[in-house]
């Protein structure tokens, strides 16, 4: 960051007839466009050096009277002050983003103790059988002045920030005291989707959030996924197997969301226990009539059958490409052409209007008993 005065101040020494340099920690690069070690320079070269009072950064100005101008220098040392500027932008702009960042970081606190944040629902459907199996649960900021914001604002910030620990325990004991409220036994079973990031495998608290919200749903029809985003490297520690093991232990269904997009690869399907795997919204975009387009979703489906692991598709929004995934036998599936995501109330009429008269022993996600026998419904297979 440069101090425009402190800049000014150096720069009434240069005259035309003189060349700039600029010096970069131990190294000097020439108004000739080369790199040489400081003190290597022309002993006649004036070292012009001075503390801004402003930030913590000095600028060092090599000066020399006899040596030519280069063609991109102008005579009057306006090139300087164009790197000036765009120093001074760029300095703006990080304060600036540095500034919203922490507002952003205080407003989420604040919108948590406030109840700003809101869980919608988006229909996860199994297009074989014709009939919704589950819901991604997806949040929803209704700021008092902003208005509704967008999670792709404040979810990566949150998890930088460490911030969607209490964001998801929010949401965790929302969507349960809704389902235990709401959710009788003639609406069937439901698999209930929450995302999850890298920390939360660092910390027992989401053990502690899982357990709460199945006690919460019980005895209810309830399955709980957590799908695990890839925007955060997972580090397989001992607390990260300890996590893993006690989720599983509860019988919590573990997705990988969002997969090839972010950390995960093979060595993550090798080191999890995976129930089931997302394909990204952009994969599934790449489907059209040309084939050569979707060869990297056949590739995505082909490693899922191979680790024997069920998909979900997410992101469909025509029929095309629903016809194609359900082609490939991926019978879950989620996205515009279905539904959006929904409020609880609109979603409960969504559903009825569509499933009431489904029976309670209508399953969603079958061949998942193994993982899911502790939670309300053993899913059998099918």
């Amino acid at each position: 960051m440069i101090d425009l005065q402190y800049l000014r101040t150096m720069m009434n020494t240069l005259s035309p007839s003189r060349t700039v340099a600029l010096t970069i920690g131990d190294t000097v690069l020439t108004s000739a466009g080369t790199l040489i070690p400081l003190g290597a320079q022309d002993p006649q070269m004036l070292i012009v050096t001075g503390a801004s009072t402003r930030y913590p950064y000095r600028l060092q100005v090599a000066i020399s009277s006899g040596m030519s101008w280069r063609y991109f220098l102008i005579n009057d040392g306006h090139i300087i002050f164009l790197i000036a500027a765009i120093a001074f932008m760029m300095a703006l702009l990080i304060h600036q983003w540095l500034r919203a960042a922490s507002s952003l970081k205080n407003n989420i606190m604040l919108g948590l103790k406030r109840n700003e944040f809101e869980a919608y629902y988006q229909p996860v459907m199994n297009v074989a059988q014709g009939y919704c199996s589950g819901v991604e649960i997806l949040v929803r900021w209704r700021h008092p002045s902003d208005g509704v914001i967008s999670p792709e604002v404040f979810v990566p910030l949150a998890e930088t920030s460490g911030l969607i620990l209490p964001l998801t325990a929010h949401l965790m004991a929302q969507v349960a005291e809704d389902l235990a409220r709401h959710w009788n036994d003639d609406d069937g079973t439901l698999h209930v989707a929450f995302n999850i990031a890298a920390i939360h495998l660092r910390n027992e608290q989401i053990v502690k959030d899982c357990r709460q919200f199945l006690q919460k749903v019980h005895p209810r029809h309830i399955l709980l996924v957590l799908e695990l985003t890839e925007r955060q490297c997972i580090e397989f520690n001992a607390v990260t197997r300890n996590v893993l093991a006690s989720l599983q232990a509860l019988g919590v269904i573990i997705a990988i969301d969002d997969f090839g997009t972010g950390y995960s690869g093979l060595s993550y399907l090798g080191s999890m226990h995976i129930n089931l795997l997302k394909i990204d919204r952009s994969f599934v975009a790449m489907i059209s009539k040309d084939e050569s387009t979707t060869d990297l979703v056949d590739v995505v489906i082909d490693l899922a059958n191979r680790f024997g692991m069920h998909v979900i598709a997410e992101g469909v929004e025509t029929e095309w490409q629903k016809n194609y995934l359900l082609n490939k036998r991926v019978v879950y599936q989620q996205g515009y052409l279905f539904a959006e995501p929904l409020p609880l109330q609109a979603f409960l009429s969504w559903y009825r209007q569509r499933y009431h008269s489904r029976s309670a022993a209508v399953v969603a996600l079958p061949q998942l008993a193994d993982t899911g026998a502790k939670q309300t419904n053993a899913l059998p297979p099918g």
